[in-house]
């Protein structure tokens, strides 16, 4: 940690202080679902303004499913296979709708090559040529810059190239190389880091990163009609640091988030190209009014056929004051 962390500590206070929260317009992707789970998590009073609280909107209604359909044992298989082809590590994906904010704009996996997700929030993230690089965006770069402003001038000289430096590389709008450990570390902090809604790297033992393979995990019941899939899933057998579903093991949710409608789309070969989950209804109303929460849409495409990234032409490499502002929670 810096020496001068009471001096960023009383910045950010006087950033929260003085300035406006963001417009719903501005954080409406970045921050629907974490935000939404702060507010559960700490049942009263009002976030920060820097905290902007907003909801998702829209919600799909799944139907039921259709009377012909095939066995709920071989569409529950069927169901699984397709989900096999993700291992290979090469697919191309989007995904709305999920929690803590991690909704991807477009993720291209390329094993063992690389890999980029846009996030839906602005940031972009890359591993490419062995070594990772960020491309700072989203919300939260307003407030830092609002931050810079407010900081600097309140550091000992000796203090301040350090900070400027960090800001100049998180602010410039470039992509920047990063130290992937310290990275994937800055994002883990609680409730605080910049970096919340970045997941993890896919790699050669974890290959999929959608999240499809741990939902079609947790499915009970399936019947197939077509290339459509449909049924129920066990929502509390999701591994909740996905940011998948939502905050279900902490008893949010009512009986239904054990039985979570969901419908799934196959291609001609077998594999999943889109899957549906309905969210589940919360156990008691929250303290005010929210919008329904949307369904979790992931979307697969490209299989064997998406590209590797290509590594960024940057000399900027992030600094330990860096890593230490990504750990801190501004947006």
């Amino acid at each position: 940690m810096p020496t001068n962390q009471d001096e960023l500590r009383n910045a950010m206070n006087d950033v929260v202080r003085t300035t406006e929260p963001l417009s719903a317009a501005t954080v409406l992707h970045a921050g629907q679902r974490y935000r939404t789970r702060r507010r559960l998590l700490a049942g009263t009073g009002a976030a920060a303004a820097v905290l902007a609280v907003v909801v998702g909107i829209g919600v799909l209604n799944l139907g039921k499913a259709p009377e012909n359909t095939a066995g709920s044992s071989d569409a529950a298989a069927q169901l699984r296979q397709s989900v096999e082809a993700l291992q290979d590590g090469n697919y191309t994906f989007t995904r709305t709708g999920a929690d803590l904010v991690r909704d991807i704009a477009k993720g291209a996996v390329h094993l063992p090559d690389g890999s980029l997700f846009e996030y839906a929030g602005g940031m972009s993230i890359m591993r490419a040529q062995g070594a990772a690089y960020l491309l700072y965006g989203g919300p939260g770069k307003a407030q830092m810059a609002q931050l810079k402003k407010v900081a600097l001038p309140t550091l000992p000289r000796a203090q301040r190239q350090k900070w400027e430096e960090a800001f100049a590389a998180l602010l410039d709008g470039g992509w920047v190389r990063t130290d992937e450990k310290r990275l994937t570390a800055a994002s883990a902090v609680e409730d605080q880091s910049s970096l919340d809604y970045v997941g993890r790297f896919p790699s050669a033992q974890q290959p999929d990163v959608t999240g499809a393979d741990a939902l079609v995990n947790a499915v009970r019941t399936a019947d197939r009609s077509g290339d459509v899939i449909t049924g129920t899933l066990d929502g509390t057998e999701v591994d909740g640091s996905l940011g998948l579903l939502g905050p279900i093991a902490a008893g949010f949710y009512g009986p239904d988030a054990k039985a979570m409608s969901y419908r799934a789309v196959l291609d001609g070969h077998g594999r999943l190209i889109e899957l549906t989950v309905k969210p589940a209804t919360l156990a008691s109303a929250p303290p005010t009014p929210t919008e329904p929460q949307p369904p979790l849409v992931i979307k697969i495409s490209q299989y064997d056929q998406t590209a590797a990234p290509t590594a960024p032409s940057t000399t900027t490499t992030l600094n330990d004051t860096a890593y230490d502002l990504l750990a801190r929670d501004i947006d």
